[in-house]
């Protein structure tokens, strides 16, 4: 009987495991696809996982906080985000208005989702409060 539930933990855990690679790597492919041709929930996920490898590689390059926490630690996590999305969608528009095909980057919602993903992990990895 151990021998059996072993097996199916090991091939569920695998399972698993492969299903979350190939959702990841469809995100990222939909990431680098003209805007009209990304599925927007793969493409949001995929910005989300390469805006939090670049908030990793920033906490390695700049290991403590660019703004001091104020009296509402974490909030920076929220508005950046927001303002980041707009200049991304400035941007788009911009780049649509001169004939280009922009990235799914360059809307609201990749904007956002890229540096929600950044800003995050360098919360979480630099503390919760800034004790760095």
């Amino acid at each position: 009987m151990e021998l059996i539930l072993e097996f199916l933990g090991s091939f569920f855990f695998d399972l698993l495991l492969e299903l979350l690679i190939d959702v990841g790597w469809e995100s990222f492919r939909h990431v680098e696809r003209p805007r009209r041709q990304a599925n927007p929930v793969l493409a949001v996920v995929g910005l989300l996982l390469l805006g939090s490898m670049a908030g990793c590689g920033t906490v390695v390059v700049l290991p403590r906080r660019i703004v001091p926490p104020g009296p509402f630690p974490g909030i920076g996590v929220f508005l950046s985000p927001i303002a980041t999305g707009l200049a991304m969608r400035a941007y788009g528009q911009w780049a649509t208005a001169r004939g280009r095909d922009p990235s799914f980057l360059a809307t609201f919602w990749g904007g956002t989702a890229f540096a929600f993903g950044a800003s995050l992990t360098r919360w979480i990895l630099l503390g919760w409060y800034g004790q760095r």
